[in-house]
């Protein structure tokens, strides 16, 4: 009997085959919470006072120590790392409108440090250390000659260390099993949506191929813990505009418009504007309220750019991200009248009225595919990589409200 070669098969066309006979191929959110640099320490604290202190002096022999704390964002670290305990001063500099810069002997200054001082331009480091009396500077100096110059180093223990921003990739394809995933659990603490399942996606040789997944430095693998948000059920789909010349589109409600099961608002957009804001407004106790994601990123007049929004447990001063090319751009929730969707229950005084799509100029654009949407927020619990046929990825549902509680409790 002869051995039979069977092949390998085309999932990404199996995908789109099933798609037309089941509703378990699912489009996905592919969504990473930021990630943050943590603090490290390089020095030995010989004198225990708070956050180090002057009685850091010592350098440690080996690596340096994780602490396991992150920042909180980038401006934070930047923050943290100009009033660091490792700060010193060197007043033997000499340079002269160039990166070069000489000194007297000095054994601490190391590659990455924060420099500052007279004729050094904002936010310059160490670019390189040549010898223990001479450094290059990532940018010329400016102002002209400076003999024993003071200028101050800082910031040495999380040089090395980038922040990796929040990610918000829509478009992938999958196979969602088993089709029964969504499952009402009664515990001590009160009822609670839960669930488990299987997607099967294409390996990662497609899915780095994808728009935006290919150009996205900040992504290399699926990982536990990331998460992906699919459209559990649509509550409301705007017809889609076709091709038109406007600056402002606006989406209006049917009359009392509940908005208490909308988690997202997703939509395709192409134009060669510039995506302004996206704004909606409705009725809370009969008042104005409205949810503002204002940004500026300029769109696709040859693609559609998908759009996926939070709405539901947003407050002021929020962010989130849109993607284009793989390139980050970050919008900002801006709250007025105490808007939330959650208390918007549908009758004449609190309800969602409208969404409204505003470009920087009048301009050809054209929006489809619109879902205002109950979400279904899935976690990656464990994953199998097929080699270059496929991957199983196992999810467990970490989020679902019960809609009747939503709207009675807001």
């Amino acid at each position: 009997m002869s051995n039979v070669n069977a092949g390998v098969f085309n999932f990404p066309q199996i995908l789109r085959r099933l798609g037309h006979r089941t509703k378990q191929v699912r489009d996905v959110v592919f969504v990473r919470d930021a990630i943050f640099e943590k603090s490290v320490g390089t020095h030995i604290d010989t004198d225990g006072s708070p956050g180090g202190g002057a009685g850091r002096t010592t350098r440690l022999s080996g690596p340096p120590v994780n602490f396991g704390y992150e920042n909180t964002n980038s401006t934070e670290a930047i923050a943290a790392n100009a009033d660091s305990y490792i700060s010193f001063t060197d007043a033997t500099c000499d340079y002269n409108n160039d990166p070069t810069i000489t000194h007297d002997s000095n054994t601490e200054i190391r590659v990455g440090q924060f420099v500052s001082g007279t004729g050094i331009p904002t936010d310059s480091t160490v670019a390189s250390v040549t010898s223990a009396t001479e450094f290059e500077l990532s940018a010329s100096t400016t102002g002209g000659s400076v003999t024993n110059g003071t200028l101050t180093f800082n910031g040495k223990d999380t040089v090395y260390y980038v922040d990796s921003p929040e990610i918000v990739l829509p478009g992938i394809k999958t196979y969602q099993s088993p089709i029964v995933s969504r499952v009402g659990k009664l515990e001590r603490t009160g009822h609670r949506i839960t669930g488990a399942c299987t997607f099967h996606i294409p390996p990662l040789s497609i899915i780095k191929s994808l728009d935006n997944f290919s150009d996205c430095k900040a992504f290399s693998e699926i990982e536990t813990y990331d998460t992906f948000f699919d459209i559990e059920r649509s509550i409301v789909k705007p017809t889609d505009t076709g091709e038109v010349t406007q600056q402002t589109t606006t989406f209006t409600m049917a009359a009392n418009q509940p908005g208490y099961e909308i988690d997202r608002l997703q939509f395709k957009i192409k134009t060669a504007g510039i995506l302004d804001y996206i704004l909606l407004t409705g009725l809370q106790n009969a008042a104005g309220a409205s949810l503002k994601w204002d940004g500026n990123l300029t769109l696709s007049s040859s693609d559609f750019i998908t759009v996926d929004l939070p709405i539901s447990k947003v407050s002021d001063g929020d962010t989130t991200s849109i993607y284009k090319d793989g390139t980050r751009s970050e919008y900002t929730a801006a709250i007025a009248g105490t808007f939330d969707i959650d208390k918007m229950f549908g009758d004449s005084q609190n309800k969602l009225q409208s969404v409204i799509v505003q470009l920087d100029a009048s301009v050809a654009v054209e929006i489809k595919d619109i879902y205002l949407y109950k979400a279904c927020e899935w976690s990656v619990e464990n994953i199998k990589d097929y080699r270059d046929e496929y991957m199983a990825i196992g999810a467990v549902r970490v989020r679902g409200d019960r809609s009747s509680r939503r709207r009675a409790y807001g």
